[in-house]
């Protein structure tokens, strides 16, 4: 599920939380989860406006952690 949720806003220059969880069939508490999650692992950037989030893969980290990967 991380990976779909990481896969939407990397497609996206910014997601909006709102409009990521119109998308997927999960709770709203589980999709919190997933995105503290992928916060706290360095994975994207997020951004309060208001009452919103909005979500940002940091390229840069990802690119990183796949260069990792690949030499395992």
């Amino acid at each position: 599920m991380r990976y779909q949720i990481l896969s939407r806003i990397a497609a996206q220059d910014e997601l909006a939380c709102s409009n990521l969880r119109c998308t997927l069939p999960i709770t709203p508490a589980t999709l919190s989860h997933h995105i503290k999650e992928l916060s706290q692992a360095g994975l994207i950037e997020l951004r309060k406006t208001s009452k919103f989030m909005h979500m940002k893969l940091r390229a840069k980290v990802w690119k990183d952690y796949l260069a990792t990967l690949s030499k395992l």
